[in-house]
């Protein structure tokens, strides 16, 4: 009976420390054109607002993301690389982009 617990405890760990990791990575990034409303540096995140659909996002970043451009500011146009992480949008990278006729795009 002992052997059987033992066995099936084992089972689940095994089994969680393969998926676990497995779950926690996206490979789905997204991409997002518009302007910055809003930029904390302090809480490191930025809310951007699509031109077109007028669609707002909220995207974090990490000291992973690459920052071309920083410190961002309201009114910059920013073309965002982001993926879903734990509920949050997560930057990979944020680009200020210097052409603001630069056509802004439905997010993916």
């Amino acid at each position: 009976m002992k052997q059987r617990v033992l066995l099936a405890i084992a089972a689940i760990v095994a089994f969680a420390l393969i998926v676990t990791p497995a779950m926690a990575k996206s490979t789905h990034n997204k991409t997002f054109r518009g302007e910055v409303i809003t930029a904390r540096d302090d809480a490191k995140e930025v809310t951007i607002k699509n031109d077109k659909t007028k669609t707002e996002i909220l995207v974090h970043w990490s000291d992973q993301t690459k920052l071309a451009g920083a410190p961002l500011k309201p009114g910059d146009h920013v073309e965002v690389t982001y993926s879903m992480h734990h509920g949050m949008n997560i930057a990979t990278d944020i680009k200020v982009l210097t052409d603001t006729k630069t056509p802004v795009a439905h997010p993916q």
